[in-house]
């Protein structure tokens, strides 16, 4: 008979702030007993023959065999909990520690993602729209997963110093950093698309918190840690300025804080994990970093950031979201909004060397 038990490791905060999206959970000084003791509550599962269990992703958990059996597991992306897909990505591509190969499939499949919530969202089909699979954008969790998923594609050409899951091979496993570039740009443009129409379409109305609560992640010198704020609603460009580009600089010094990290953590063997050869140096890393702000709104912003807590989850207030009137797609296309960087600009790209056709081997 076979026999299986699980351990699940629960967070007792189910707030937005997730402990398992801490950049720290899985370096030095890891002590399961005293993490497990503070943050988690344990659940045991026993698996019998036949039965199945479903875990939320980046669950902290482990197996024990309790007699000789044979498991089959498998992953996959659901809109509910996709933010926690997405931090179990950066733990595995950081920390080398997943049971999970994010390769080109999961790319693959996160683009498909990305796209279907640009086509449903932005030009809604009527009652043939699938509601049952888009997030619910009048809460504040199914905003963040649409905020987590579009950042990945924002930082995808970063990525791609460390994994493999952005990078466009040919039908002889070649890979083509020509596609790669253009696959960027066309996923960036979508999820900049995607992030705008959310903002502009929604309003985020936040109870009175003290000042030292109200600013995601930032930190600065003058602020009166003791001053009550009112509450205030937030509608346009200002939720933009605000929210998101406040919550995309955090997770921007939250993954170049954990580049460093997980180096220090794993010493002289770092570069000989890297076996092909792509290892990036956290200082290289942060360059590129830099560059990808370098020459926008948010250089200032970015330059004079401070990681205050060093988790790649959201960590502010929680607002209470309001759908608007919808914009027209007309009013929507005249922002032109593309997806190039200053990166791409380096290296001499321009949306003249794309005409957004389809490449054969480009997974979109």
């Amino acid at each position: 008979m076979d026999l299986w038990l699980w351990i699940i490791a629960t967070p007792k905060d189910k707030g937005m702030m997730d402990p398992s999206a801490n950049i720290d959970l899985y370096m030095g000084g890891f002590n399961s007993n005293v993490l497990l003791a503070k943050d988690y509550s344990l659940e045991h599962v026993v698996l019998q023959a036949d039965e199945t269990l479903l875990m939320r992703p980046n669950t902290l958990h482990t197996v024990i065999s309790l007699e000789p059996s044979i498991c089959e597991g498998a992953h996959f992306y659901s809109t509910s909990v996709l933010r926690h897909s997405v931090f179990g990505i950066y733990h595995g591509i950081m920390s080398n520690i997943s049971n999970s190969f994010h390769d080109g499939m999961s790319g693959a499949m996160l683009s498909q993602l990305l796209s279907f919530y640009e086509k449903h969202l932005i030009k809604p089909s009527g009652p043939s729209t699938p509601v049952e699979h888009l997030p619910d954008l009048t809460n504040f969790d199914g905003v963040l997963d649409i905020m987590v998923i579009c950042n990945l594609f924002k930082f995808s050409d970063l990525l791609n110093a460390f994994t493999k899951m952005f990078k466009t091979t040919s039908e002889n496993g070649a890979e083509v950093p020509v596609l790669d570039a253009y696959r960027s740009v066309r996923l960036r443009a979508k999820a900049r698309r995607l992030v705008r129409w959310v903002f502009m379409n929604h309003s985020f109305s936040f109870e009175a918190v003290k000042a030292s609560d109200s600013e995601m992640g930032a930190e600065s010198e003058d602020e009166d840690k003791d001053k009550e704020k009112g509450s205030r609603t937030l509608t346009g460009q200002a939720t933009l300025e605000n929210i998101y580009n406040v919550f995309l600089v955090q997770q921007a010094y939250a993954l170049k804080e954990y580049a460093f990290r997980a180096e220090d953590h794993r010493g002289s063997d770092a570069r000989d994990d890297r076996q092909d050869g792509s290892y990036v140096r956290p200082d290289e890393f942060q360059d590129a970093m830099q560059l990808h702000f370098d020459g926008s709104e948010l250089e200032d912003f970015y330059l004079s950031f401070r990681l205050v807590n060093r988790t790649l989850s959201w960590n502010g207030p929680i607002p209470v979201v309001m759908r608007l009137p919808q914009f027209t797609e007309g009013e929507i296309a005249d922002h032109s909004i593309d997806g190039l960087t200053p990166t791409d600009a380096q290296y001499g790209l321009d949306l003249s060397s794309f005409h957004f056709r389809q490449p054969p081997c480009v997974p979109i």
